[in-house]
């Protein structure tokens, strides 16, 4: 019975196809230079119709930017009065729209003050001994024990707007979204 079961087996049907000259492996090779240049064409008007868009995106984010160097620099500031264990002072200065460390320089020009965006409206709040209505500078005075003499800074433009609170009490910098967060 074995036998006669083996008999009736019939060879396998396979066909040998070179693997080289198979469809399938041709297109697995990769892209030809036309298909690459219709990809790179598309990307191109995709790009030049975005591209206006993104012009309305970028002040957005130059001025959350601005809110957070000049959050870093309280921040700075505020370690510089623990580590040294003497008060430090930041200066804004609304009229030129700079800030820097108080002291001779100042945010009036200095090297060390940096600069924001002309676009961007300043409003500072702050002790009333710390403003200068005449020079239009307020002043951020952090103690050795980490305290501060508090105070708020808000930096907007259009109707976006950002807010810096500075805790009198730790000194602790925060950054709010929208001038009545």
């Amino acid at each position: 019975m074995v036998a006669d079961f083996q008999e009736r087996r019939a060879p396998p049907l396979r066909q040998k196809i070179p693997r080289n000259k198979s469809p399938a492996s041709r297109r697995s090779r990769g892209f030809t230079l036309l298909e690459l240049l219709v990809v790179l064409a598309i990307m191109g008007l995709l790009l030049a119709l975005a591209a206006p868009r993104f012009h309305n995106i970028v002040p957005g984010f130059e001025l959350q930017s601005s809110t957070r160097e000049l959050a870093a620099a309280l921040r700075e500031t505020r370690s510089r009065a623990l580590e040294r264990g003497d008060p430090a002072v930041l200066v804004l200065d609304l009229a030129q729209r700079r800030y820097g460390p108080g002291g001779s320089g100042g945010a009036g020009g200095s090297s060390r003050s940096k600069a924001l965006p002309g676009d961007i409206v300043l409003e500072a709040l702050t002790a009333a001994e710390d403003i200068s209505e005449e020079t239009r500078r307020a002043q951020f005075r952090f103690f050795p024990d980490g305290s501060a003499t508090g105070g708020r800074i808000t930096l907007s433009r259009g109707e976006r707007a950002y807010r810096i609170d500075i805790d009198w009490l730790t000194g602790r910098v925060s950054i709010l979204d929208g001038p009545d967060a």
